[in-house]
C-alpha cells in the first residue's frame, strides 16, 4: 500500500468524497482518516472481478453519491429509511 496523503490532519469521509477524482487512474480508499492508493487487482482476482462486474452490474445499477443527512435511496431495498450519517455513525 502506498499512502498518498500529505495532510497533517485526518480526512473525514465527506472530505474524501469531495477530494476523490472523477476519472481516477488509480483506486483510492480511506483507512482511519488516511487516503491510501490501492494497487490494481492482478491475476485471477482481476479476471473474476471483471467477469462479475460485467455479468452482475451491466445496466442494473446507477451510482449515486449520498452525503450527510441525504436519505439513501435504493431500488433493491425501497423500504430503506436511513441517512448517510446514520450509517456511518452507527455503533
Amino acid at each position: 500500500m502506498i499512502i498518498i496523503q500529505a495532510l497533517s490532519k485526518l480526512v473525514t469521509f465527506d472530505e474524501f468524497i469531495e477530494w476523490y477524482p472523477d476519472n481516477p487512474g488509480h483506486h483510492y480508499e480511506l483507512h482511519n482518516g488516511v487516503i491510501v492508493e490501492m494497487p490494481k487487482p492482478t491475476g485471477k482476482h482481476s479476471e473474476i472481478a471483471g467477469f462479475l462486474g460485467g455479468e452482475l452490474f451491466d445496466g442494473e445499477y446507477q451510482i449515486s453519491r449520498f452525503r450527510g443527512d441525504d436519505r439513501i435511496v435504493s431500488g433493491v431495498f425501497p423500504e430503506l429509511n436511513l441517512t448517510v450519517n446514520q450509517v456511518f455513525n452507527a455503533t
